[in-house]
């Protein structure tokens, strides 16, 4: 029987839609084959970048940056939305 470490692995892998493993600061940790498809980048170029950085700035930027939630640096403080 599969642990579920194994289980959460097959499915990260073989998943169809593109998944993103991120740090509550968005910088990404994992990126599976189908997220590096979609993102025309490999694993070890999306490593370290952050999701704010995948984004494409257009005309409704910055009214989903300021519907965006302040998100907490990991010390019990709320960060205000990078730029």
């Amino acid at each position: 029987m599969p642990t579920s470490v194994s289980l959460f692995e097959k499915i990260f892998e073989h998943v169809e839609d593109g998944v993103l493993y991120t740090r509550s600061d968005g910088r990404i940790l994992r990126a599976n084959p189908a997220a590096c498809r979609a993102l025309g980048r490999t694993e070890s170029e999306l490593l370290g970048l952050g999701r704010a950085e995948l984004m494409v700035e257009d005309e409704h930027t910055p009214r989903l940056r300021a519907a965006r939630p302040p998100r907490d640096d990991g010390h019990g403080r709320a960060s205000p939305p990078s730029r």
